[in-house]
């Protein structure tokens, strides 16, 4: 990829310092590199042409990622807080970086979602452009035997006195759920709406390995098995 400081694409990766699950989760070695290189390092590594802006609070963060040759923007500590959304850091990157008016189009990348395949990127990247969506949510496919709590009672979401085989399930038919790995979304509407999901939606299903999102020592762990086996050489 370039890092083309002219490009549409804008893609900014939040990284806070702070961490309850996973003490300086973002820094801690993942393989050879820092958790957020993974991120960072996709991307560079993917076809699409974009700039690339970490937002943090952290001083490490900053210097690390300022050392793959990416912007960096210092996150106030308001917006770093354990309350604060994502959307107010994209929200708050976009009104400090420099020429955001040439920017049409922001990629989210989860710093927490380190397993992404090689292509998968440069694939939404295409879905998104030419579906003519205002917004792409990365999305893998879930157990259809699903069940919630209503008024404190355990309810089925699918029919128990029927259960279906899972291979029964029709390819159409199964829930996805979203990765929170990536997201892809108009820069007008992020801005409209304070939202990175809004307008026209598609959905981008990623392989079930690139669901993975580290939140604990044991997601983490996940993480390293699945580096030590070469995730890119894994199927979907």
């Amino acid at each position: 990829m370039v890092l083309d400081a002219n490009s549409e694409f804008l893609t900014i990766i939040p990284a806070r310092g702070g961490s309850k699950g996973v003490p300086g989760k973002n820094m801690r070695a993942l393989g050879a590199i820092p958790l957020i290189g993974w991120s960072i390092r996709q991307i560079i590594e993917s076809a699409t042409p974009s700039r690339i802006a970490v937002t943090t609070d952290d001083a490490d963060l900053a210097s690390y990622a300022e050392s793959l040759g990416v912007e960096i923007v210092l996150r106030p500590l308001e917006l770093a807080s354990d309350t604060a959304t994502s959307e107010s850091a994209l929200v708050h990157a976009l009104s400090v970086i420099s020429k955001q008016d040439q920017i049409k189009h922001i990629i989210f990348l989860q710093a927490t979602s380190p397993v992404r395949l090689s292509g998968t990127l440069d694939r939404a990247v295409r879905q998104y452009l030419d579906t003519k969506v205002d917004s792409l949510v990365g999305v893998i496919k879930s157990s259809p035997f699903l069940w919630r709590i209503v008024d404190g009672l355990p309810v089925a979401l699918y029919d128990t006195n029927d259960r279906p085989r899972r291979q029964d399930f029709q390819p159409s038919e199964s829930p996805l759920r979203e990765t929170g790995s990536l997201y892809i979304t108009k820069r007008s509407n992020l801005l409209k709406y304070g939202n990175r999901i809004s307008g026209k939606i598609g959905l981008f299903e990623m392989a079930r390995i690139e669901g993975l999102d580290i939140d604990t020592m044991a997601d983490f762990r996940i993480a390293e098995i699945l580096i030590e086996e070469g995730f890119h050489d894994l199927d979907h």
